[in-house]
């Protein structure tokens, strides 16, 4: 194994020597240093190979990743941005920046720009239309959100996001607690009416482990938390307004 690895560098580092301006060759030797865990150096051959031209967004949101990582979300950007200038219908591009400006939850009408470049009505990009869904609910347009939830949950293959997503969507955090009234109550379930979204929206008794459950009944004015799952946002942490 180890001899394997050496030759692999040695290969590599004669190839640098004969093509010091291919940028393919700067991208197989940060991918050799990623395995040996040797994150400076890869960084360095990444960055390289971007500044060569390596062709497509690939490099450009690896080492965006990386930065991000590191703490630095400002290059973790601005090296996104070099790809969107290079290609600003490139959609993997358009799905990085969104991410990384959802993260920082201060910019949320330019994250939704990226994000309605981050697919095509044609493809079949559940991934990216479920964050965009998200940011639409998140700047209170409930109609259009909810027929993005509706494309995200005809594309999506069994399994996906079929339970709420609360811990893991970081749209949820930003949002904070929205008003609604009861319409429906049972034993372990109710839904919910609120001006931000057309739909009645479900809370299931497990998500609310500090909520006095027999208080609420239908007219209960209430304030909660949104969580999404693949059809659309689910309610949770309620309490009486």
């Amino acid at each position: 194994m180890l001899d394997a690895v050496k030759d692999a560098q040695v290969a590599i580092d004669k190839a640098i020597e004969k093509f010091p301006q291919d940028p393919e060759i700067a991208r197989l030797e940060a991918e050799l240093l990623t395995l040996l865990n040797d994150t400076e150096r890869a960084i360095s051959a990444l960055e390289r190979a971007w500044q060569l031209g390596a062709r497509g967004s690939g490099i450009a949101i690896q080492l965006s990743r990386i930065y991000e990582t590191m703490g630095n979300s400002a290059k973790a950007k601005s090296i996104v941005e070099e790809a969107l200038a290079k290609d600003s219908a490139d959609r993997a591009a358009n799905l990085r920046m969104t991410k990384l400006l959802v993260s920082g939850g201060d910019d949320p009408l330019r994250a939704l720009v990226f994000a309605s470049r981050s697919y095509t009505a044609v493809d079949r990009n559940y991934d990216a239309r479920f964050l965009h869904a998200q940011l639409v609910f998140w700047q209170r347009d409930g109609e259009v959100a909810k027929k993005l939830f509706s494309e995200v949950n005809d594309l999506a293959p069994p399994g996906y996001l079929d339970r709420t997503q609360v811990n893991q969507t970081k749209v949820s955090h930003h949002i904070g607690l929205i008003d609604g009234r009861v319409i429906k109550r049972e034993q372990t379930f109710l839904f919910f009416q609120t001006i931000l979204y057309p739909d009645d929206i479900f809370v299931h008794i497990s998500d609310c482990p500090d909520t006095d459950w027999e208080k609420l009944k239908v007219g209960t004015p209430i304030k909660c938390r949104i969580g999404f799952n693949r059809r659309g946002p689910v309610g949770y942490d309620v309490s009486i307004r």
